[in-house]
């Protein structure tokens, strides 16, 4: 049997693939990504050797640990090559449908609204 590791409410596998036992499991910038896809910022374009030419690389990184490397053709922009590390928990087969981790976002996004407004007309009767 694999040796496990807990990881907030995942599980990691012996090859770094977090698990978790449902959506309502799944930290928040996972969360995002499930149900939006990853915001990618890119850091530092750095030109190197390619394929007979120079090309660009570009490392993007993702709030969830998730980043991508790609190597494009300055000349055509074209996609010459992409690699994604991090963000386990990405690579496992049982994570949640789109629909899914959308429901579940939503669920949170209205229910911090929700206290937020509560919050809000606490402080405003207590001062008012």
């Amino acid at each position: 049997m694999a040796k496990i590791k807990r990881a907030g409410k995942g599980i990691v596998d012996k090859s770094g693939v977090t698990r978790w036992g449902s959506i309502h499991d799944v930290p928040d910038p996972f969360l995002f990504c499930l149900a939006w896809n990853h915001a990618w910022d890119v850091g530092e374009v750095v030109e190197r050797p390619g394929w007979g030419t120079k090309v660009w690389e570009a490392i993007g990184s993702c709030d969830c640990g998730r980043r991508r490397k790609d190597v494009i053709d300055p000349l055509s922009g074209g996609l010459h090559s992409r690699q994604y590390t991090g963000g386990h928990g990405f690579l496992s087969k049982s994570r949640p449908d789109k629909k899914v981790a959308r429901l579940e976002y939503f669920r949170r996004k209205r229910a911090r609204q929700e206290e937020l407004a509560r919050m809000q007309k606490k402080s405003e009767s207590e001062t008012g």
